[in-house]
């Protein structure tokens, strides 16, 4: 297993979790107010796509996010400032709106698909390019683990806790393993 087929099983296992987060997802469970300062499921869920778009489609590729180009702005209910910069994206957090959940789930659909076939498509070199991620530099392949799937499947474990807080039943024990 080369470190791209390694790659496309993990961010198939990531994307997976995120499916099962959605799963059964209801309006009402979305934008329920945990107690404290955890987020809603929505905005785990919209903070963690909008990421893994920006960072693939805007710092990777050097092109413009799938949220824009694909016009998910007005049908999503997201903001439009939630495709700024990825230091930006914060700002979601401190507005009031609503994830339409059937829109928002198509969106996350096409930022899968844009993801797995980038990297089933790179070349072995240049995964280890540098490239500028905020105030650090780092290699594209680290680019991809660090902040495209871990980043994926620590907000899913947020979401879980989350949806188990509301009674509702996390992801299957079972995922699509790296093999």
């Amino acid at each position: 297993m080369d470190i791209r087929d390694y790659l496309l099983a993990a961010l198939a296992n990531a994307h997976f979790y995120t499916s099962s987060a959605m799963e059964g997802l209801t309006e009402e469970a979305a934008h329920w107010q945990p107690p404290g300062t955890t987020s809603t499921i929505a905005r785990l869920l919209a903070h963690a796509v909008l990421v893994e778009d920006l960072m693939l489609n805007r710092i990777i590729k050097g092109g413009e996010p799938i949220f824009l180009a694909g016009g998910w702005v007005a049908r999503t209910g997201l903001p439009e400032a939630a495709a700024g910069r990825l230091r930006d994206v914060e700002a979601i957090w401190y507005q009031e709106w609503r994830l339409q959940l059937d829109a928002f789930n198509s969106y996350r659909l096409a930022v899968e698909r844009s993801a797995s076939d980038y990297i089933a498509s790179v070349d072995l070199e240049s995964l280890e390019r540098e490239i500028t991620v905020g105030p650090t530099t780092r290699s594209l392949d680290g680019a991809l683990r660090g902040v495209v799937i871990h980043h994926l499947l620590i907000h899913n474990g947020e979401i879980s806790a989350v949806k188990g807080l509301q009674g509702l039943a996390g992801p299957p024990a079972t995922a699509v393993w790296v093999r």
